[in-house]
This record gives structure tokens, sequence and C-alpha cells, in this order.
């Protein structure tokens, strides 16, 4: 178990991009926010653990699948349980059925490094 100061967060990141999930750790970090990542739907569902996570984040377009299995297997150990989603873009029509998961946010990624970087929060288009 991944050890974590008492005024920080453990959150799972479900994310196959490295260097997206690198980028993501540093700015959540600011927010004493600390991200688990795993790079599959598998190894993701193997780590889940909701009394050891405050919170889940899943990209949405994986290799092995869609980040929504990932939200579905999560919210079948714990109903309720804190879900947000991270893509490049979002349809109207994946809005709606992202929907039915009760999400905490729909967070768009962005590409720049110096977005993650700096000391200033920003706020997530969604």
């Amino acid at each position: 178990m991944k050890e974590t100061q008492s005024d920080e967060l453990l959150v799972q990141y479900l994310e196959d991009d490295a260097d997206a999930a690198k980028m993501a750790a540093l700015y959540m970090q600011q927010f004493g926010i600390i991200l688990d990542v795993s790079e599959s739907i598998e190894k993701a569902k193997a780590a889940f653990d909701p009394n050891r996570y405050a919170a889940v984040i899943t990209d949405l377009n994986l290799p092995d699948g869609k980040g929504t299995e990932f939200a579905e297997y999560v919210h079948s150990m714990q109903a309720g349980f804190p879900v947000l989603f991270l893509s490049g873009s979002y349809s109207d029509e994946t809005l709606i059925q992202l929907e039915k998961f009760d999400p905490v946010a729909c967070l768009l990624k962005r590409g720049d490094p110096e977005h993650y970087q700096k000391n200033q929060p920003t706020y997530p288009q969604a």
C-alpha cells in the first residue's frame, strides 16, 4: 500500500499514456492529491480498493477497452464511489452515456506540460 501524509488524498488513475499520467501527477500533487497510476483496465481492477482510494480517475479511450468498463467495475464493488472521467474530447452522446455513472466530473485533457506545472489552479473544461 502506498503511504501518504495525513493531508494527502490517494486517487487511482487509469491512464495508458505515460506522459499524460506524469503531467497529471505533477499537477495534482500541488493540491495534495497523489495519483496511483494503472496503465490498463486489468491492472486497475486488480489494484482497486475502495478503502485505499478517495476516488478514481479514468481515461475514456484505452487500448484494452473503455474507461466506462472500469467505472462499472468500481461501482459494482462500491456503489456511488467517486469517479472522474478524463478524455481528449467529449461528444454530446458520450456525455449522455456517462450520466449513468453520476460522475464527479468529466475533465478535458490538455497536451501542454506547462499547463500542469503552473502553481495557479485552473478549472476543467467540461
